[in-house]
């Protein structure tokens, strides 16, 4: 009896578009509307709650993104690839201001 009441208020209320690819980790801007996901794809996309389509895309990664994480202030955000790097990036510009590769011996 209770699972029927709960199922039907599940359904969603946004549906964020990603051009197709996978996301693999997601994340969000504290005190902010926005969304950043990483993707198979090797993208980070941000998203504002409100919008369905990405306000950016931050392209730098050359495998899929695994891990997503914002700043403690909310204009940076971090990302790790599969590809061994982790990038800082502005989220104001949309650019990677940082990047760091773990050693390939």
């Amino acid at each position: 009896q209770s699972g029927k009441s709960q199922s039907a208020s599940r359904t969603p209320i946004a549906v964020l578009a990603t051009g197709g690819t996978k996301i693999w980790s997601l994340a969000s801007v504290p005190d902010e509307p926005l969304i950043i996901a990483g993707t198979q794809s090797g993208e980070v996309l941000l998203w504002s709650t409100f919008e369905s389509m990405p306000l950016a895309s931050f392209h730098g990664h050359d495998e899929p993104v695994w891990s997503v994480s914002v700043g403690p202030d909310g204009n940076q955000l971090w990302s790790g690839g599969w590809d061994g790097n982790v990038r800082r990036w502005d989220v104001s510009r949309a650019q990677s201001i940082q990047r760091a590769n773990r050693s390939r011996n």
